[in-house]
């Protein structure tokens, strides 16, 4: 009796030591992006299949600025009406192409409204009447106009001639000064319902993402960087400081923008999480 007493009070001391030294969990999400493998060995739980379709196929559109440049981009549109939408805003020196992996997970089932642009004086996006515009030659004044062309192409969704396009919610998604764009988009109007901010800068060319960043008031907003890109791993973390609603994701390596789901596939996996999140039905 004394022996099975003692094994039991043995039993229960393994199990406070345990549970002692369980890590607490992170305040922030530095590391968020980081998903745990299953233990081997272990079965999955049973995930509940996906509602709704699939979105549609490409379609090419274009939308005007306001100084009337033709922006080009490519439509995906969700089968279900008035589906939510993301607007994707590529890198300088890239186009609306660099977007395909993000895009093959959004449209999957249920699928959202796509839309991916190529920015001013970027591949489609070249013409203003008869005058042609290469990003190679702009000044901070041109560039500051990214902003005010991720509007546009906001606007495009919302007045659509067709009710069942118009989106419920809208989310952004910018890479590199594609993200500065976003954030001052989305600071200029409350109804865009977060932003994703992958290698975020302080000020490309010139536009403040800190200023704009601080009043997106109880919207999320989720800054992805690579660990090994010092300034912008550091400006994902000033972003989502004075963002009331700030989340950060840092990844392992050194890449740019999309490019850095070359290193970290799984950053992949957190942004879809997180749009799907918010723009849930």
């Amino acid at each position: 009796m004394a022996l099975r007493s003692a094994a039991v009070l043995l039993a229960i001391g393994l199990v406070l030591v345990a549970a002692a030294c369980e890590p607490d969990a992170p305040a922030r999400s530095r590391d968020a992006g980081r998903a745990r493998a299953p233990a081997r060995g272990k079965q999955a739980l049973p995930v509940e299949p996906p509602r709704g379709l699939p979105s549609g196929p490409a379609q090419p559109v274009t939308f005007e600025s306001r100084d009337g440049v033709t922006l080009a981009g490519t439509l995906r549109r969700a089968r279900d009406r008035g589906a939510s939408a993301v607007v994707l805003v590529h890198q300088v020196g890239s186009t609306r192409a660099e977007w395909a992996p993000l895009v093959d997970r959004l449209v999957r089932a249920p699928g959202l409204t796509v839309l991916a642009f190529d920015v001013r004086g970027h591949g489609e996006s070249t013409h203003a009447g008869r005058r042609t515009l290469a990003y190679s030659s702009f000044r901070r004044s041109e560039w500051a106009k990214i902003a005010a062309d991720v509007a546009e192409a906001v606007a495009f969704l919302r007045t659509s001639s067709d009710p069942a396009l118009r989106p419920r919610r809208v989310c952004i998604v910018g890479s590199s000064i594609g993200s500065s764009a976003a954030i001052v988009a989305a600071a200029a109007d409350p109804r865009i319902d977060c932003v994703v901010a992958i290698s975020p800068g302080r000020a490309y060319h010139g536009i403040d993402a800190l200023t704009p960043a601080s009043r997106l008031g109880t919207r999320p907003i989720l800054a992805v960087a690579s660990r090994d890109e010092l300034h912008c791993a550091e400006s994902a973390a000033q972003i989502a400081g004075v963002a009331p609603r700030g989340e950060e994701a840092i990844y392992e390596g050194s890449r740019h923008g999309v490019t850095l789901v070359e290193d970290a596939p799984e950053a992949l996996d957190r942004i879809e999480r997180f749009l799907r999140h918010v723009l849930a039905p």
